[in-house]
């Protein structure tokens, strides 16, 4: 959030991508490898980070700000990336892609 701050009130030509999963993946990734409780409950406790809405969040603070719901939509970061001034992109990803498990 302070940086959020410092980029509008300065107009610090920065941009922000977060990839927003709604979970903490890695933790879930690890509990899917150690195969334990919480694989065989289908509970991971830990791992639910959802509900901010960072988009909301940035434009609060007075920065440009788009959300990403599709691969069709990614042509917005080209366009944000040529103008001048900061911008703040949130692609939302599948909460329920942990990635690769095996180690």
């Amino acid at each position: 959030l302070p940086a959020l701050h410092a980029v509008n009130k300065y107009n610090i030509p920065v941009g922000f991508i977060v990839i927003n999963n709604s979970s903490y993946a890695a933790v879930k990734a690890g509990l899917y490898r150690y195969k334990g409780d919480a694989l065989r409950k289908g509970v991971f406790p830990g791992t639910d980070i959802g509900g901010a809405d960072y988009t909301l969040i940035a434009k609060g603070f007075g920065i440009p700000a788009f959300k990403i719901r599709s691969k069709t939509e990614l042509n917005i970061i080209e366009e944000e990336v040529r103008k001048e001034g900061p911008f703040f992109i949130e692609v939302l990803t599948d909460p329920n892609d942990v990635g690769r498990i095996e180690r």
